[in-house]
């Protein structure tokens, strides 16, 4: 069992998701796909599996159409007290270290 922390909610899902789509190319965990913790026969890629920041930023948009707010300055406009360029620098630099990865 891991613990995953994090200061910024969708930067400790962002890392778990990336953290995924290099397992999901690692040939040493295959074991553990093909030992019933999911579709081993699944033949995406893990790069497949993270979604880029255009899809962050709809996700983003559809959660604050939704009346969801900020929970630190009860904003639309930032998540965890900070503007969404802020995020986005976040992401661009956790796929530039994944792409080393995946």
């Amino acid at each position: 069992m891991y613990l995953l922390t994090c200061g910024v909610s969708n930067w400790g899902c962002w890392a778990l998701q990336f953290a995924l789509g290099i397992l999901q190319d690692d040939m040493v965990h295959m074991r553990y796909r093909q030992k019933g913790l999911g579709d081993w026969t699944d033949n995406r890629n893990g790069r497949s599996l993270v979604l880029d920041e255009q899809e962050q930023w709809r996700i983003l948009d559809v959660v604050t159409r939704q009346g969801y707010l900020d929970g630190i300055n009860h904003s639309r406009e930032t998540v965890d007290n900070l503007k969404w360029e802020e995020h986005k620098k976040t992401h661009l630099m956790m796929r530039e270290y994944s792409d080393f990865q995946i």
